[in-house]
């Protein structure tokens, strides 16, 4: 009698949690290596608790059990920080842009 192997698919389990981290490590490098060219200090800073955050979240893992999705949520969150304080849209950063104003001064 052979034993079936399913095959695991690519974004769950530990496949899933290896894409996430490398996607994770990717945009921090990217971002800290911006960061660091464009001189904008405190984004570094934030890239290393981003760092520390990763880990944090990586040792509970065993316990906590996070399904995948949720692990890329996180990881999306980060990048939309990082993106929010590098990213210039009109002469200031992302953070700043009002996408829909809402009250408006006069």
């Amino acid at each position: 009698m052979t034993e079936s192997k399913t095959k695991e698919h690519p974004f769950s389990g530990k496949t899933g949690r290896i894409l996430v981290l490398v996607f994770t490590l990717l945009y921090i490098a990217a971002s800290g290596i911006y960061f660091f060219t464009t001189g904008v200090k405190e984004f570094t800073l934030y890239l290393a608790v981003l760092l520390v955050l990763v880990g944090l979240v990586a040792w509970t893992l065993p316990r906590t059990r996070l399904p995948v999705w949720s692990l890329w949520l996180l990881s999306i969150l980060g990048l939309l920080h990082a993106l929010g304080g590098g990213v210039q849209v009109n002469g200031d950063v992302l953070y700043n842009f009002i996408l829909i104003p809402i009250v408006i001064t006069v």
